[in-house]
This record gives structure tokens, sequence and C-alpha cells, in this order.
């Protein structure tokens, strides 16, 4: 197998903030007065670029998952250099299905449940990973003609802060292993929103510091869901 590029990695993290934490289980919960506009920070501390694709997500009470109608600044989709930071608002351009979105968070209680909706009914979804593997997936639907879903999203459209000028050679090494690379190697961070009425359980707390923040390995998504787990290949340029 070829070996290409100079090493290094993307880190990306959630800078944490007093209404801003990570739980036990990996995931982040944030505590935000207003039910339409929150923010909050991504970090790229690696040395390659990442991108983010960022979705707002509603699961009611049948548990099915609805995707929001947001503003999101700078995009829903971006890229974040290497040892840069970026500050995303979030402004919700409907109200939510449910009309007391205080009083619907009273199930913050326990991590016992399997539920996604166990924890808050509002959550941001991030998927994100090394710019890199986007490009070479860009390059293969080009040279292919074809459009490559992930989670039932496309990762290949123009990304703000995306390097415009990037223009890969005639002779660029493409194929079906970019797909399998990007697949493998995509990886997730759950914000939970809920109000700070809602004072989330011990259980939920996270026993370390405030500025704890993820390793790449774990941040994978979910064995359950996707019955697999895989180290990713870092070699790609």
């Amino acid at each position: 197998m070829p070996v290409r590029g100079l090493g290094g990695v993307a880190v990306l993290s959630i800078k944490a903030r007093e209404d801003l934490r990570i739980s036990r289980n990996g995931s982040y919960i944030l505590q935000s007065s207003y039910e339409t506009t929150f923010s909050f920070t991504l970090v790229n501390s690696g040395k390659r670029h990442a991108f983010a694709r960022i979705l707002v997500l509603y699961y009611g009470e049948s548990g099915i998952p609805e995707r929001l109608p947001v503003a999101i600044n700078p995009a829903s989709g971006i890229v974040i250099g290497r040892d840069e930071t970026k500050q995303i608002s979030v402004r919700l351009q409907s109200q939510m299905p449910c009309s007391d979105w205080r009083s619907s968070q009273n199930s913050i209680v326990s991590t016992a449940s399997t539920t996604q909706r166990a924890v808050s009914p509002l959550q941001v979804i991030i998927y994100w990973g090394e710019e890199r593997t986007r490009r070479r997936l860009r390059c293969f639907e080009e040279k292919t003609g074809t459009v490559h879903l992930c989670e039932n999203l496309q990762f290949t459209e123009k990304y703000s802060g995306e390097d415009t000028s990037f223009e890969p050679p005639k002779d660029y090494p493409v194929s079906k292993e970019d797909i399998r690379l990007f697949d493998e190697c995509l990886r997730m961070f759950v914000i939970y929103v809920c109000s700070p009425r809602i004072r989330p359980r011990q259980s939920l707390a996270s026993n370390s510091s405030l500025e704890r923040s993820l390793q790449p390995e774990d941040t994978f998504r979910e064995r359950s869901t996707y019955n697999t787990l895989v180290v990713p290949d870092q070699t790609m340029r």
C-alpha cells in the first residue's frame, strides 16, 4: 500500500465554558437561556486542516429526529485551519414543535435510557474529519460523475474557509479507497441544548476539568449504530 503525506492529524474539539461542558459519555451539554439562539467554539489543535458539517435536530415524542431550519454563521459546512479557532452561532428560523421548550426538558435525569430524547430534544450534531479526505472524495466524485452520501449527507459541496485555489493534478490518484477512508474516518460530536433551569444529575456531569477535550479516538460514531470500530489511516495527503 503506498504511503503518502508528511504526517500530522487534525484534532477538533469543542471549547468548554461554564455553560458548555462535556459529559461522562463524551457528549456535550449546552445550557442556553434562549431556545432560538446559541453558540459554541470549535478548535483545531492539530497539524492538518479539518472540516465540520453542522446539523440541528429535534427529537419529538416519537423519537424520530427532525431537522430544523436554522441559520448558522459562518456556515453549516466549514473548514478550520491548523491551530485555528472558529466561533459558531446558531439561530433557529422557526419555533420548535414543542410550544414550551423548558417544560419539555424534564427528562434530563439519567443516562440509563437508550433514547436520544432522554437527554434533550434539541441537539446539535457535528460531523468532522480531515479536509484532505473530503477533497479526495470530491476528486473521486468529479472523476466518476457520481455523488457519495454518508449519513444521508453530501460532504463535497463548497465549504466556508476552504482553499478555492486548490486544483489537483490531472494524474491525481483517486479510487474507491477514498470513499472507504472518508466513511471510516468520519467522526462526530453531539451537543445537547437545554435550559439553565435544567440541571443534569451527577451521572451526566464530567468528572474532569472543563478544559478537557476529546481525543480523536474517542469521537468515532457509536459502535451500536454503525456496528464497526476502525482505526484511521492517517497516511493520506
